[in-house]
């Protein structure tokens, strides 16, 4: 027999699906939502990640009506600003309100320098990084309402950060307009020697350019791996060219033509971005080539990595003093097979320092043509790119344009030297002496200076250096692009 349902429970189950549905209606409306935030934060990261990239690539010093300040770090954390402002406008569908304060109170403590025209945006120290944090857009919600969620708060932020291409390929040596068209000559030198390139000074001052540190989170430096450096746009003039010597120049630079905006490079320190087309010359050198070449030195590095000098990396050492090696990698190692084996002068295979001079001089000349260097030429601790200067050497310290970057390949040095000739030591990368059977002799005053001799001396301060100057179209296009001042010279990425 079937029995009959319970009066008392009829329409319970209709009850329990209704308050079901009502549940999964509601749970429906908050998906509903908490999509439209999503989607909103979505579209604010998109625009802060974009915004932040904007930021680092625009803090420079290009003066506009809104950014027109006297504070060289504060007009290109503004112009950084504006520009991210505009493109995270563009990447959103309503503007923000960008008066909010405090608009980032979790910055972290590295960035310092908060756009005047923001708080949603800052930079570090030099400017090669930026952070942009969006403001706090609502998001009005459809049915959260009935739960008493009216509206949800949407923010984004991002890091990016800026980097030279050449990798402190920048040495800070002048090459004056009346050298321009050399194919060797003299990079520094002091008071003496008296003869080849490096015949006595130029009015006080010896070939080196008072060259800033700016600072960078992100500077990867010629031949020796990352190190981030610090600020130093004044003073201690002897200690930044060590560094410079030793490491490369830490920032960008650009090249002048007339009607260009001056940027001078030691007013734009600290703007990563400023691409200064004007430096100063240097004089009262002291001992700073040394240690830049030969020792090493650690104060312009920001977490103490000890740089060792220029020329004592590289894996081809000799001892040219008590305890100091040098890269022994002459030039001719890089000539590509028969370069220059028909110029007069030129025995088969060029291998002395004599021959390489008649090569280069012949390329000059148009006799030798085309690309005559390996690409492994760029990997050398002796190459590197030199400003050249818009007129000789005057006296004192004075600002000269930079009118284009000549490649070097850095050669001779020269040690104690005395007016009338004599040098300690006489260092040419690849002829090393073998006759020398007492190192501690003084060098004579030779006819031909560039072979070494009196190796292993007591310790004094180097006196010259000479170099190879090079053409750009000497070099296979690996290793000649990017150029300093060339646009691509910086790479932009999102760091956070």
């Amino acid at each position: 027999m079937i029995g009959r349902l319970r009066t008392d429970e009829r329409g319970s189950t209709l009850l329990i699906v209704a308050s079901s549905l009502l549940v999964l209606m509601g749970f429906a409306a908050l998906a509903v939502d908490w999509g439209l935030g999503t989607n909103q934060r979505r579209a604010d990261q998109n625009a802060s990640d974009f915004g932040a990239l904007g930021a680092v690539q625009f803090a420079n010093l290009d003066v506009t009506a809104t950014c027109n300040q006297s504070n060289v770090r504060m007009r290109a954390a503004c112009n950084g600003a504006e520009a991210a402002m505009t493109v995270v406008d563009l990447n959103l569908t309503f503007t923000p309100d960008w008066t909010q304060a405090p608009c980032d109170p979790n910055r972290p403590a590295e960035f310092t320098i908060v756009s005047p025209l923001t708080d949603c945006i800052s930079f570090t120290s030099s400017l090669d990084r930026a952070r942009v944090r969006t403001p706090i857009i609502p998001v009005n919600t459809q049915f959260g309402a009935v739960f008493g969620v009216t509206e949800i708060d949407t923010a984004a932020e991002a890091e990016a950060g800026a980097r030279s291409l050449l990798g402190g390929a920048v040495l800070p040596f002048g090459i004056p307009s009346n050298l321009a068209g050399s194919s060797y000559e003299c990079l520094r030198s002091g008071a003496h020697p008296q003869w080849g390139p490096c015949a006595g000074g130029t009015t006080g001052n010896y070939g080196s350019l008072d060259v800033p540190t700016y600072g960078s989170e992100e500077f990867v430096q010629a031949n020796g791996g990352y190190v981030p450096t610090i600020t130093r746009c004044n003073g201690d003039t002897n200690g930044r060219l060590t560094w410079n010597i030793a490491a490369g120049v830490d920032h960008p630079m650009s090249t002048y033509t007339v009607g260009d905006p001056i940027v001078n490079d030691r007013a734009s320190c600290p703007v990563f971005n400023a691409e200064p087309n004007q430096v100063a010359a240097q004089t009262g050198i002291g001992s700073a080539l040394e240690p830049g070449l030969f020792q090493s030195t650690s104060a312009y590095s920001e977490d103490g990595t000890v740089i060792p000098g220029r020329l004592s990396r590289g894996g081809n050492q000799v001892q040219i003093k008590n305890g100091v090696w040098a890269d022994d990698t002459p030039l001719w190692d890089f000539l590509l097979p028969g370069t220059c084996a028909g110029v007069p002068g030129v025995t088969g295979q060029v291998d002395n320092h004599a021959e390489m001079e008649l090569c280069l001089d012949a390329w000059m000349a148009g006799t030798v043509v085309g690309i005559i260097f390996d690409p492994d030429i760029g990997t050398s601790v002796r190459y590197g790119f030199a400003p050249e200067l818009d007129r000789p050497f005057g006296p004192g310290t004075q600002d000269y344009f930079i009118e284009r970057f000549r490649p070097v390949y850095l050669d001779t040095s020269w040690f104690k030297c005395t007016a009338s000739g004599q040098c300690d030591t006489v260092h040419s990368p690849g002829e090393l002496d073998p006759s020398i059977s007492n190192p501690t002799d003084s060098c004579a005053a030779i006819a031909d200076p560039v072979l070494t001799c009196g190796l292993l001396v007591a310790s004094q301060d180097i006196a010259a250096l000479s170099a190879y100057m090079l053409q750009p179209d000497m070099l296979p296009a690996s290793i000649r692009q990017p150029i300093p001042a060339d646009d691509d010279q910086l790479a932009y990425n999102l760091s956070g």
